[in-house]
């Protein structure tokens, strides 16, 4: 799932138990459907937007 990240996001393990991050502002980022939900919902990120 492509995302853009709205904040700083330290790097973190996934329910996955794999690393994610470092993610700067700004970035946009593929992550795995779950990952991609859980920074969503906390406001950290949003669905890319496709051209």
């Amino acid at each position: 799932m492509q995302v853009k990240v709205l904040k700083k996001v330290p790097a973190f393990v996934g329910s996955d138990l794999k690393e994610y991050g470092p993610f700067s502002e700004n970035q946009a980022v593929s992550l795995p459907y779950k990952v991609a939900k859980l920074l969503i919902s906390k406001s950290m990120a949003e669905l890319e937007e496709l051209d």
